[in-house]
């Protein structure tokens, strides 16, 4: 299985509980490593694929401070997510269960879509730096 590439996130409630806010955002999936974000934080972690099964860890980090609300009431605040996620053949969605540290009674659902694929060229090529000096 392969999840690699830019995702599009959006949280959901699960049955029977109501989110203060709505959230959404982008995630991208690359060599283990989860990056993304939204209006008000960014996420950084790391997943693991074990034959189907995703494994992932979050800390999402708020970087514009006043103005917005978390998605559990309040301001934007610093959280740490652990997700799981059963995936398909042909995968261009998938739900992922998020739980949130220190808040055991508490799981989110991520419903992720996927957008594109990624186009990472090697950044250690060898080329010449144009001379910003005037003769």
């Amino acid at each position: 299985m392969n999840v690699e590439g830019i995702w599009s996130l959006r949280l959901v409630p699960p049955c029977g509980f109501r989110l203060p806010e709505e959230s959404g955002g982008f995630i991208v999936f690359h060599g283990g490593r989860v990056l993304g974000g939204d209006s008000w934080v960014y996420y950084t972690g790391n997943y693991r694929i074990r034959g189907e099964r995703l494994d992932f860890h979050l800390t999402s980090r708020v970087h514009r401070a006043g103005g917005g609300r978390s998605i559990l009431g309040g301001p934007p605040r610093n959280l740490f997510f652990d997700g799981e996620a059963f995936l398909v053949e042909e995968l261009k969605e998938f739900g992922a269960t998020l739980t949130v540290n220190g808040m055991p009674d508490l799981a989110l659902v991520a419903r992720l879509s996927f957008e594109h694929a990624l186009e990472i060229q090697d950044t250690r090529a060898d080329y010449e730096i144009p001379s910003l000096a005037h003769a």
